[in-house]
């Protein structure tokens, strides 16, 4: 959708039209993820946000990403690292899209215009 021009705003609500679950409720439909013991007010609610995130992911074109955090020393907390210093294995499952389309999002999304006012 986002390379037929739709923005993540207008995709979160064609999956909310179309009544799709949103990832949380599929994954404890299937005994996985955090979430499996918590009801879901709208289980078809989907947000933009959570269309930009999938977006971004490249797990879908059947690579894994790992060491994309680091515990900081002195309070032990997780952090984000920088893309550079992740540990990309490629092509270790089925891909879900291809490298090509990928890129095509990631060149439309990363030329986003937002307005400050609104």
């Amino acid at each position: 959708m986002t390379l037929e021009g739709y923005g993540p705003y207008q995709i979160a609500c064609k999956l909310t039209e179309q009544k799709i679950e949103i990832p949380s409720v599929h994954l404890a439909r299937h005994g996985e993820g955090v979430n499996k013991n918590k009801t879901v007010k709208d289980p078809c609610g989907w947000g933009s946000s959570v269309v930009v995130h999938i977006l971004k992911r490249r797990e879908y074109l059947g690579h894994t990403c790992n060491f994309k955090t680091r515990k900081h020393f002195k309070d032990k907390k997780s952090r984000y690292v920088d893309e550079s210093e992740w540990t990309i294995f490629e092509n270790i499952h089925e891909a879900i899209i291809d490298q090509d389309t990928y890129d095509n999002v990631q060149r439309i999304r990363a030329n986003v215009r937002r307005y400050p006012n609104g």
